[in-house]
C-alpha cells in the first residue's frame, strides 16, 4: 500500500491536491501563529526528510522532448521510518490549524520514478483527492 500526506491546496500542474512537504512550504504563514517548539518541531522533522530523501529529478518542471511530467510522490509501504515521520509531521501541521489527509492506494498511478523510499506516479483520473 502506499501512502500520501495532502493538503487541502491544488497542484496546478498535476490537477490533485500538494503533498505535505509542498504543503509546508506553501502553507508556512499558517505557521507563523504556531508556537515555538511546535515551529522547531516542523522544522526538525522537514530536515530530517531533506537529509534522508531525494528530491525526484523528473518533477523539475523544465519540461523536456515530451512537454512537462506531471507526478505526484507517494511512500513506498517499505518507508518505515519516513512514513512514521510524516504522520509526526502531519499531527505537527495539524496544531497549527493546516488540515491533513492520509491517502493510501495500492495502485498510485503510471510509476515513473522510484527509489527504496518513494515512488513519483503520473496520476490518473481516479486519483484519490480528498479537499474539494
Amino acid at each position: 500500500m502506499y501512502i500520501r500526506f495532502v493538503v487541502p491546496a491544488r497542484d496546478e500542474w498535476s490537477g490533485v491536491e500538494v503533498g505535505i512537504f509542498r504543503g509546508v512550504d506553501e502553507t508556512l504563514f499558517g505557521l507563523t501563529r504556531a508556537s515555538d517548539w511546535l515551529l522547531d518541531e516542523v522544522d526538525r522533522e522537514y530536515a530530517w526528510f531533506n537529509r534522508n530523501m531525494a528530491v525526484p529529478k523528473v518533477l523539475e518542471r523544465n519540461g523536456g522532448r515530451h512537454g512537462y511530467i506531471h507526478g505526484v510522490c507517494w511512500f513506498s509501504p517499505e518507508a518505515g521510518e519516513a512514513i512514521s515521520r510524516a504522520h509526526y509531521l502531519a499531527w505537527l501541521l495539524e496544531e497549527a490549524d493546516i488540515p491533513v489527509c492520509e491517502l493510501r492506494s495500492d495502485h498510485p498511478g503510471q510509476i515513473i520514478w522510484r527509489d527504496k523510499m518513494q515512488v513519483v506516479a503520473k496520476p490518473s483520473r481516479n486519483h484519490p483527492r480528498v479537499f474539494h
